[in-house]
Formats: C-alpha cells, structure tokens, sequence
C-alpha cells in the first residue's frame, strides 16, 4: 500500500483513475525522479530511454505475446510489431521514439534510415548535376 496521502487522479493519456501519488509515477513512467515516458504497453513497466534497454525489454519481457519464438525474438515495447532481428527493431523502435540520427549536411533533412538518407543525399547530387 502506498505511504502517501489519498489523492484522486485521473490520467488524461490513458483514462484510468489512480488514488495515490506513488502509483501515478509508476504507472506514467517515472525512472527514479526523471519522468522518461516510455512505458511497456504489455506489463506496464518503466524502460530506460537508453536504445540498448529498450531492445533488451523487447527481447526479454514475459508478458509480450509472441506467436512464433523462433521467428519473433523481439516485440515492441509499444505496439505488436515482432522481428528475429535486433536491427529491424532498432529501427522500428526510432519510429515510436522519433529519433532521426541520420542528418542531411545540405539541409535540415533528418532520417530514421541510413538508407533513406542517401536517397536523400542522392536528390541533392541530381539536383547540383542539372538532372533534376
């Protein structure tokens, strides 16, 4: 049981009631004082905003449905996308945090891929060339 005063709260991101304040920083997301906002949606856990926990909670949490083992090695923390392969989630897990660490030099362009970066780089070049 919590320690702290009876407070209603009601989540304006999930509705759900919640009556103490400890039980609302679980259920949010909270790591130690720093609110990190990614939360598992299968067993409702906290995960470091670290790439490498986020993959190991994909690999490891019991509570995610995986119809095939050998196939789905990992499942995403926030949806039911299921891949064998750590680079496939990788980059499917930058879509859900909006991480775009690949950055046009020429421009403001940013991209989850290496690969749709040198699409990108190669507009530019047919662009500098007339081709365009």
């Amino acid at each position: 049981m919590c320690q702290f005063p009876v407070v209603d709260f009601t989540c304006y991101l999930i509705p759900i009631e919640l009556h103490y304040f400890i039980c609302v920083k679980g259920y949010l997301g909270f790591s130690g004082s720093v609110f990190t906002g990614i939360f598992c949606v299968h067993c409702n856990s906290n995960i470091s905003s670290n790439l490498r926990d986020i993959l190991e909670h994909c690999r490891l949490c019991s509570f995610m449905q995986r119809t095939d083992v050998l196939k789905h090695k990992y499942v995403c923390y926030a949806c039911s996308y299921a891949t064998y392969y750590n680079g496939n989630m990788k980059n499917h897990i930058r879509i859900h945090l909006g991480d775009r660490p690949f950055i046009c030099k020429l421009c403001n362009y940013t991209a989850t891929r290496k690969t749709h970066l040198n699409v990108h780089m190669r507009n530019h070049e047919k662009k500098l060339n007339g081709i365009f």
